[in-house]
């Protein structure tokens, strides 16, 4: 073999017929003589391969062809006809130099690799950046080459500095971090600031620290999502003195079930099909995130700093915003889009701004992506376009929108930004439009069949007999227990209407001040037996 250390070799190896007509990544290492073994035996590009030897009666690989070239050495080719796959790959315009010392980039996906590529080619090149690429990865098809580049970026980001969520506080652990997303755990339940204790002094240090310098691991639930997403809808503040939420002190008067600041409109659970129309699901806040199809875009290898961000930090420690809305175990606090449960007007969203750079070059027989030491990582409300006004890009801190955008820019397909837009139901009534009523309404009774009750009086009739019997009219699933107008805590109003009935009893308005005791039955109570206690 001829290497720069044996310069009186009497051949060279190369990785394909192409590399060998230009002379490019040339083989540097052979080794011979183990009886009756056959080639190569553990020749490579950089050093020993073992096990990759044919052999007639010593056993080695089974399926293997040789073939000879049809061109001649006085008749040269600018590239070969066929290659042993029976496929063409026509040769690199750029030079050896350039992949082996390589170009540097921020950031490593399929559009800036292939932008690259296309800036290097010569104008006398004949094809175009991915053709130059499907030679270098030794593939058939624009689609392979694309997931190799794709393969490439994930490589090169395994080699970037990781961390857990057990890195922010020793307490979160995957158990816990489960938990956490369903809306349970001590941080959701307790009340009170997370000033100054342990966990949010550690989530503070990691937000300033090695969430913009590291790799943040996902937690189970969260790590497979199909629509490129992550929602988190908040149902209560825990905190005060933060000017976000209601909560106040003394803590123990205005914490205990205090709201989180608006946003958003509940319009009904997936799970059971409960709706909740106009303000009966109380105040909700709902915040996601989003990211690219490419494995290699910023925003799909560090979704899960973003989610810490969105959730621990900027909602949990900044805010105090924990458990989920609707007091079920159905649905979680925080979810893949597709895992919600539950279908919302709108929601806010957040994204990362990042610098990284990757070095790509030919090495060890392949291109490769090798990261710097420069990752940083911005948080920022998302940019959005408008769905319902491709012109007006200008809709920030809208998850709908930033969706829009994504998908816009060709980063999502068209089925995920319907199937996100079938959770963000109020996606077409304009960014910031929290009640999106007639969303609601058109979501439910499209999925569902069923109509959606908007509350335009003052009164919801739940019951009615003889003159007042109204069953178009009336909502009987209102007046049992899970009814969102007669809260288990107490705090509500029912009204009576007499047509018989003396004039002092005509109206009766019937008025709950305390809690209702489990398995307490209001209908019961009302039509079946009044009863002295509870």
């Amino acid at each position: 073999l001829i290497t720069p250390d044996n310069a009186e070799g009497d051949f060279e190896l190369y990785s394909s017929m192409s590399f060998a007509l230009a002379g490019l990544m040339p083989w540097h290492f052979c080794n011979y003589d183990d009886n009756n073994l056959g080639f190569p035996r553990d020749c490579g590009p950089d050093g020993l391969v073992g096990d990759q030897w044919n052999s007639l009666n010593r056993g080695g690989q089974s399926d293997y062809g040789y073939y000879v070239w049809l061109g001649t050495p006085d008749s040269p080719v600018v590239a070969p006809t066929f290659a042993p796959t029976g496929v063409g790959l026509p040769l690199s315009c750029v030079s050896s130099e350039v992949w082996i010392d390589g170009f540097s980039l921020n950031g490593c996906t399929v559009a800036s690799i292939l932008e690259e590529v296309e800036a290097l080619l010569p104008e006398t090149c004949t094809h175009e950046a991915l053709t130059d690429l499907k030679y270098l990865f030794n593939v058939d098809s624009d689609a392979d080459a694309r997931e190799s580049i794709q393969t490439m970026c994930e490589d090169g980001w395994s080699q970037v500095d990781a961390t857990e969520f057990q890195d922010v506080d020793p307490n979160f652990d995957s158990a816990f971090m489960t938990e956490y997303i369903q809306g349970d755990t001590y941080i959701n339940h307790d009340t009170g600031t997370f000033q100054g204790t342990a966990e949010g002094e550690n989530i503070a240090e990691f937000r300033e620290g090695q969430a913009k310098v590291t790799k943040l691991g996902g937690v189970d639930g969260l790590k497979e999502c199909q629509l490129n997403s992550i929602m988190c809808c908040f149902g209560r503040d825990r905190q005060p003195n933060d000017n976000n939420g209601n909560c106040a002190d003394p803590i123990e008067n205005n914490c205990v079930d205090a709201d989180p600041g608006d946003n958003s409109n509940l319009c009904y659970a997936e799970y059971d099909n409960s709706i909740y129309p106009g303000e009966s699901e109380g105040v909700i806040h709902c915040q996601g995130l989003a990211w690219a199809d490419d494995r290699g875009d910023f925003s799909y290898q560090l979704q899960h700093n973003n989610f810490f961000y969105v959730s621990l930090y900027d909602h949990m420690y900044q805010r105090g915003y924990v458990e989920n809305t609707v007091e079920s175990n159905e649905v979680p606090m925080c979810a893949c889009m597709e895992d919600m449960k539950i279908k919302v007007s709108r929601a806010d969203c957040t994204q990362i701004d990042v610098r990284l750079t990757f070095n790509i070059k030919y090495e060890r027989g392949s291109l490769r992506a090798s990261p710097g030491n420069d990752l940083h990582v911005e948080f920022n409300s998302c940019q959005g376009t408008n769905p319902s006004n491709e012109n007006d890009e200008s809709k920030n801190n809208d998850l709908a929108s930033h969706i829009f955008k994504l998908y816009k820019e060709g980063k999502i397909s068209e089925g995920t930004k319907d199937a996100v837009f079938d959770t963000l139901v109020g996606y077409d009534a304009g960014p910031g439009n929290n009640a999106s009523e007639e969303a609601c309404s058109r979501a439910y009774e499209d999925a569902i069949g069923d109509q959606y009750f908007t509350p335009t009086d003052e009164w919801l009739q739940v019951y009615g007999k003889g003159s007042l019997e109204d069953s178009a009219n009336t909502y009987l699933e209102f007046f049992g227990p899970d009814s969102p107008y007669l809260p288990r805590e107490g705090n509500f109003y029912i009204r009576r209407l007499c047509v018989d009935c003396g004039d002092i009893h005509k109206e009766i308005i019937y008025k709950r001040l305390t809690p209702l005791p489990d398995g307490f039955s209001i209908f019961d109570y009302f039509v079946g037996e009044w009863a002295s206690q509870d």
